[in-house]
């Protein structure tokens, strides 16, 4: 992020660059992963069970002097005396048991006479291999609210569509299809889940699982790119809400939305992204929505130390804007008065209460009706937090890729429902 390195020291993570194979420097500040190991599973089969024995007796120990004569007679004694149903269950076990040892040693052919009777006896095995286990996250994604569920989009088509665009810059001979790799990055953005997971999820490994996800994630903003418009100006009036009916000039509403980061080791980066309205290490971006609430502008990130004025003058959002024919809405917080006087702008900005007791019926107005406009913004803010990796901490190794994942994030919004029903425009 460029904004946010312009004065870190060489090498630092904020400052990493990244190569054709997206690997990423971090070398400053990079925080230890331990090492995670499975463990090895048991044994699928075990001793056969025995039937109970009494008082604490074995099945096969004969009867002593003294014994008692109930419990000598018990069931266990001897065959003519056995309890038929007593000796069915172990019989049965025992059948199972030797059925299941037979199918473990790969006797083939008493497989379909053996399949019969553990069916009778309602006992399933699988004979499959692990080798032939081919089911993975992606087989789940069979209807839109899977994955919407997982992924954030709002229909299989969707997700198609972005595959297709992915996969026409694709040039890459990666094992794992473009498919998998595309529905990977949206995995971990949709529910932030750690590549540990991800790899055991995709069947590769945790190193694969990352480098894909860096890799995908540059392309699919290069592609999604195009999904954040900046519409002309006879497109804005043609779809004016009548929230927007007395600022029909308003070009763009503006506001900076802030995610939480890991707490790096470096001082320099401490400092440039502690935010003191936040308390805490924070990344921050400008979001520019149109009044009909398509998100139009996503700047690159800034250190949370950024006042929201510092990022709409580095953004240079405001040189978008038509000179004496376009207004901005705005915030109290963004002091940006002067510049938008130099550049021939109009803002539209709540009342400032000053060393007013209260405003006036005039001014309490004005900062009602702004405060029904500037909501979409903050509805369009809303939905780029559902996106879990966008609620923090951010991992610090990723710091460095969230120009990329904030891109990702405002054109998946823009893809889904419109913030605006349709009985929202016209005027009333």
């Amino acid at each position: 992020m460029p904004s946010v390195s312009s004065s870190v020291p060489q090498g630092c993570v904020m400052a990493m660059s990244r190569d054709a194979e997206s690997n990423w420097d971090v070398s400053c500040c990079r925080e230890t992963q331990a090492a995670i190991t499975s463990s090895a599973a048991g044994p699928i089969g075990g001793a056969a069970r025995t039937a109970p024995v009494q008082d604490g007796g074995s099945r096969d120990a004969p009867a002593q002097d003294g014994d008692d004569p109930a419990a000598a007679n018990a069931p266990v004694q001897d065959e003519e005396g056995d309890d038929p149903a007593a000796a069915k269950v172990p019989a049965e076990e025992d059948e199972v048991a030797q059925a299941l040892l037979e199918l473990s040693l790969g006797s083939r052919g008493v497989e379909d006479g053996l399949a019969a009777r553990l069916l009778e006896k309602g006992v399933q095995v699988n004979t499959h291999s692990p080798e032939q286990k081919t089911s993975k996250l992606v087989d789940l994604l069979d209807t839109d609210s899977n994955v919407l569920a997982f992924t954030g989009l709002q229909s299989i088509s969707t997700l198609q569509t972005i595959v297709s665009g992915v996969a026409a810059v694709d040039q890459t001979n990666a094992t794992l299809p473009v498919y998998d790799r595309v529905v990977l990055v949206l995995v971990r953005l949709k529910t932030c889940l750690p590549f540990t997971c991800l790899a055991a999820l995709f069947g590769v490994s945790r190193k694969t699982a990352t480098r894909h996800f860096y890799a995908t994630l540059q392309k699919m903003a290069a592609v999604l790119e195009a999904a954040i418009p900046w519409p002309d100006k006879n497109e804005i009036s043609r779809n004016v809400p009548q929230c927007f009916t007395d600022y029909r000039e308003v070009r763009v509403v503006l506001d900076c939305t802030e995610v939480q980061l890991e707490k790096s080791h470096c001082a320099s980066c401490r400092i440039l992204t502690y935010s003191h309205y936040k308390g805490v290490h924070t990344a921050k971006v400008l979001v520019g929505v149109s009044p009909a609430g398509l998100i139009t502008f996503i700047s690159n990130g800034f250190g949370g130390r950024a006042s929201d004025k510092a990022c709409v003058e580095k953004s240079a959002v405001l040189h978008k804007l038509d000179s004496f024919e376009d207004d901005v809405m705005v915030d109290k917080g963004f002091n940006v008065d002067d510049k938008c006087g130099q550049l021939g702008l109009g803002v539209v900005q709540p009342p400032f209460l000053r060393k007013k007791a209260q405003f006036t019926a005039e001014e309490a107005a004005k900062t009602l009706n702004i405060a029904r406009a500037r909501v979409h913004v903050e509805r369009a803010i809303q939905r780029m937090k559902v996106f879990k990796v966008l609620r923090g901490p951010v991992p610090w190794e990723m710091v460095g890729a969230l120009d990329e994942v904030f891109l990702v994030i405002a054109a998946i919004v823009n893809l889904s429902t419109p913030i605006l029903c349709e009985k929202r425009f016209g005027v009333s």
